[in-house]
């Protein structure tokens, strides 16, 4: 693994307004540049030194939500919009676009894996009201499960690439107080989407209206486990009791680990507060990103922290006012 050098306050020195209404949905580390992607951009290269625009492309989607670099290729998939994926070469220039197969997709993401692409998300006969998904996963792009009954809508995706595993966190029908995990083997004749023993992700006093999201989710091969992060948020009680960030882990079998961490700021906020990422920094540590609000005014700082693989508690914690970068 390549050791992770974060960029301190003092060597960030820029940053870079993409465009009206162009909010950032996920950004990617690609040697000196950076790749963002969001909403009504398809991709934009950055270069990391001076924050200088290589190229932007917009697009008419709702929102770019994946990234999938590869060594001469940039690779988008957005929702609600006329394509599945956009392939850019590394100058920006449009090389295809694949056709999607449904009026809306929910929760597209994708790895690489080898010479294989596989990529999943979830459509819905219903458009925006949709009482009931149907699953698909890719492979290459060509349909491997088409499973109209799982009723899943995917939130996340972790592979273990040694063994063809691929890990799923999701929403089960519209209730989205908790989270289901699965795993399907790519390696299967017949690859099946599987739910995880003791796979439902909960958090206390939630019910139907709250909410809890699985933001990022990575296989940790060293330690042979899933590890999770994101938020949970309570709106119904009266005031709201609960606003917390989620770190977990599953060993893929049947244990669980569930670790809830209290934002600091006015509870009921939700949006603002939330734990985005999660990275393999070392033997030792993950490191862990996001954000909470500070008051009800919703001021809201940025924070990295360091999170203990041992137990999964928090080590460290800095508070930024502006974007961290990682140098890989």
């Amino acid at each position: 693994m390549q050791k992770i050098n974060p960029i301190t306050s003092d060597d960030f020195t820029w940053s870079q307004d993409l465009g009206i209404n162009q909010h950032i949905y996920t950004i990617k580390s690609q040697g000196d540049h950076i790749i963002a992607g969001g909403q009504s951009l398809s991709a934009a290269k950055i270069n990391q030194k001076d924050g200088a625009i290589v190229w932007k492309q917009s697009s008419n989607s709702f929102r770019t939500t994946e990234v999938i670099l590869q060594d001469k290729t940039v690779k988008t998939g957005g929702q609600y919009n006329n394509y599945t994926w956009q392939v850019f070469d590394q100058k920006g220039n449009l090389g295809s676009q694949l056709p999607k197969s449904a009026t809306d997709i929910y929760g597209l993401k994708g790895v690489q894996i080898g010479n294989n692409f596989w990529d999943i998300y979830s459509t819905t006969p219903n458009g925006i009201f949709a009482n009931y998904f149907e699953f698909t996963l890719n492979k290459n792009h060509r349909q491997k499960i088409h499973n109209t009954t799982a009723n899943l809508n995917p939130l996340a995706i972790a592979a273990d690439k040694a063994n063809k595993i691929l890990y799923i966190a999701g929403w089960v029908g519209l209730e989205q107080h908790e989270v289901q995990l699965y795993k399907i083997n790519l390696d299967a004749k017949n690859p099946r989407l599987k739910p995880l023993p003791n796979g439902l992700i909960t958090s206390s006093n939630l019910v139907d209206g709250d909410q809890l999201v699985i933001k990022d989710m990575i296989w940790d091969h060293a330690e042979k486990k899933l590890v999770f992060t994101g938020d949970a948020h309570n709106y119904n009680s009266n005031p709201p009791t609960h606003d917390a960030g989620i770190i977990g882990s599953h060993n893929g079998q049947n244990k669980m680990t569930i670790k809830n961490y209290k934002f600091n700021g006015f509870i009921g906020d939700g949006s603002a507060e939330t734990y985005t990422t999660i990275l393999d920094l070392s033997d030792k540590y993950y490191l862990s990103a996001g954000s909470d609000s500070v008051s009800a005014n919703y001021i809201t700082n940025g924070f990295i922290q360091l999170v203990k693989k041992s137990d999964l508690s928090i080590k460290e914690k800095e508070r930024l006012t502006f974007l961290m970068l990682m140098k890989i």
